[in-house]
């Protein structure tokens, strides 16, 4: 409430009045698997999920902005939402809705996305955080998931967890492909291809000298905020290069020389929009439509969140980065991996 005072006070009432109404049409659209009334008639073992697409890389590696021009087709359900509500909730291991039906396995747990269910580890280090935590090589093993882990139980209740989604979401309730973009779902590729042998994956990756400098540099007293010990600027920024490493370096020994995935180098997508939805269109069956381009005439839907990653394309987004860097950060990064930024071709 107070916020919402000092947001009055300093932008208006009418301003105050729209953030509480976006943010009172987001809640609702996030609950509909809750409250929609196909649940009294359409049984979730009969909902079909069609030709899943998932993305894959780091959180803030640009994976919103690249994964909502095939949002726009039209043609998928996110966790929280559809084709009308294409700004949805579109990470489903971090979803507060139902959470609690996800498997522990599945999911990315800690208190900032409101899904804590009290068997999470208060770890030594890392506390109860694990953003850019989790592909540690402290958290990893608890993270990684292989075909080895798979079990028809897992595959159920994952699978019924998006299918709360597409009943709720889709335009008949019954069938719809589905798109996520869980970061941590990069360390299990393999099981994710045991659930849906169909699927399709983009690697969306980002320059990783900017990433892990623009993750220990921006808001750290935010960013340790659940940390039970608070490394020094180096310690940090090793663990953070650890997170980057791990996540492509698994996640690329994963998919192999499969055809069923493609990388999109996001500086590449900043410049060059079209051309790489259109090759994300071409591996995912879809058929490219400029309104997946993003434009000043598209309408951005009542209850979206972060819809400035949308229109306009910020091109420079990693300048600011770049000129901070120091050359001994840049040499704290190679160390602990150069194989990884060299297989990224940065």
């Amino acid at each position: 409430m107070s916020f919402l005072v000092e947001k009055a006070k300093k932008e208006g009432i009418a301003s105050a009045a729209k953030f509480l109404l976006n943010r009172g049409v987001r809640a609702l659209q996030n609950w509909k698997p809750v409250w929609t009334p196909r649940r009294t008639y359409i049984p979730l073992d009969s909902v079909s999920i069609e030709r899943p697409v998932f993305f894959l890389g780091t959180q803030g590696g640009g994976l919103t902005l690249v994964s909502r021009t095939l949002r726009r087709s039209g043609q998928f359900v996110m966790i929280g939402g559809g084709s009308a509500f294409w700004m949805g909730n579109d990470e489903m291991d971090k979803f507060h809705v139902g959470h609690e039906s996800l498997p522990d396995e599945m999911a990315l747990r800690s208190p900032g996305y409101h899904n804590m269910t009290g068997r999470e580890e208060d770890h030594p280090i890392f506390g109860l955080e694990r953003s850019w935590a989790y592909a540690t090589d402290e958290l990893l093993p608890r993270y990684r998931m292989t075909r080895d882990d798979y079990s028809e139980k897992l595959e159920r209740e994952f699978k019924n967890f998006i299918r709360r989604s597409i009943r709720a979401y889709s335009e008949d309730g019954r069938e719809s492909r589905f798109l996520d973009m869980s970061q941590s779902y990069s360390l299990k590729v393999p099981l994710l291809r045991e659930f849906f042998p169909e699927a399709k994956f983009i690697v969306v990756t980002r320059n990783p000298y900017v990433m892990c400098w623009r993750e220990v540099t921006r808001r750290p007293d935010h960013k340790y905020r659940l940390w039970n010990k608070r490394p020094s600027f180096e310690e940090g920024l090793r663990l953070a290069a650890q997170h980057w490493g791990n996540t492509y370096r698994i996640a690329l020994d994963d998919l192999g020389a499969r055809d069923d995935w493609i990388r999109i180098k996001f500086e590449k997508f900043l410049e060059e929009p079209k051309e790489k939805i259109r090759e994300m269109s071409v591996l995912c069956g879809l058929k490219f439509k400029d309104n997946m381009l993003p434009s000043e005439n598209d309408k951005i839907p009542l209850g979206s969140k972060a819809s400035k990653k949308w229109h306009p394309i910020r091109k420079t987004i990693n300048k600011k980065y770049k000129n901070e860097i120091s050359k001994e950060a840049k040499c704290i990064i190679n160390e602990e991996i150069n194989k990884e930024i060299e297989k990224t071709d940065y």
